[in-house]
């Protein structure tokens, strides 16, 4: 028998080829000295899930769940007041599914938290703790000629970070349809003007600041006959759902053909090659009710 040689892989294949997404979304606990315990690190990759409210919301929730297990397990004093800094992203942080989701969470499900403070720096002068450790992971990425799976992913990514792994360690649930139920659909401030949004336990308003120690303005956000409290009742499991498009399948079975893919890298091919789900597309609503001068 005689083994047929893979053809050569050039550069050309590689410039011209869209190849899979893997998600990283991290937290980190701020003055850490950024061991593995103090960071988190989510991911999944985009034949399993999308990008959207969902994963968001669900990511978020999952780690203010665990931070507070472990500020209550200490041993030491708990603080009330979680300052969360991230950037202003409108499709991922600053929208009324992560306003939502908040207010839900400090009014029925925090045990620690009084209060929650969420700011946004202000664009392209702010490197937030996260970009570290999306550095160091980069730079040993860089170092590897070939990865094949969303595990050799998670090998590095252990090194930096606490990773928790889709349906593994945690899960996505429909936050987006309950969410839209509840929440007002308009509101006259412009989401893009706020530097911080502010939760406060007992109260089912938002405080925003257009400044980072200015006058705040409080805004209903909940529908006149909508239940927060209900907002997460009969929340489902999302399904995993391929949202890779058929010419990016395409693509990926031309750059295959010049590898042998390893044992524990077929299971994510066959997954890859399913077909698509319906991708929602981008949310006409995503955003915190912006105008159209934005």
């Amino acid at each position: 028998m005689q083994t047929q040689p893979l053809p050569k892989l050039s550069v050309t294949d590689v410039l011209y080829s869209r190849q899979v997404w893997i998600y990283n979304l991290t937290f980190v606990v701020s003055g850490s000295d950024q061991l593995n315990d103090k960071c988190f690190l989510y991911t999944w990759n985009e034949a399993e899930s999308g990008r959207g409210p969902n994963e968001i919301c669900s990511a978020l929730i999952d780690f203010l769940e665990k931070l507070e297990y472990n500020l209550l397990n200490s041993g030491k004093s708990v603080p009330t007041t979680l300052n969360l800094f991230s950037d202003s992203c409108s499709a991922q942080n600053k929208n009324q599914y992560t306003m939502m989701i908040l207010l839900h969470y400090i009014n029925y499900k925090s045990k620690v938290f009084k209060n929650i403070n969420h700011f946004f720096p202000v664009r392209g002068h702010s490197y937030m703790p996260p970009d570290r450790v999306f550095g160091r992971i980069e730079k040993e990425l860089n170092k590897k000629e070939t990865i094949f799976s969303p595990q050799e992913y998670c090998t590095v990514f252990e090194k930096y970070a606490t990773v928790n792994i889709y349906n593994k360690d945690f899960n996505v649930f429909v936050y987006k349809t309950s969410i839209k139920t509840i929440v007002k659909s308009k509101n006259d401030f412009k989401s893009t003007q706020q530097k911080v949004f502010t939760y406060i336990k007992g109260e089912h308003t938002v405080e925003i600041f257009k400044t980072y120690g200015g006058l705040l303005d409080k805004i209903e956000v909940v529908k006149r006959n909508g239940k927060l409290l209900s907002m997460t009742d009969n929340l489902i499991q999302l399904p995993k759902t391929n949202h890779l498009k058929l010419p990016k399948q395409k693509d990926v079975k031309n750059l295959v053909r010049f590898f042998e893919v390893p044992q524990h890298g077929k299971q994510f091919y066959e997954d890859i090659f399913q077909n698509s789900g319906n991708d929602e597309g981008p949310d006409e609503n995503i955003a915190l009710y912006e105008s159209d001068d934005d």
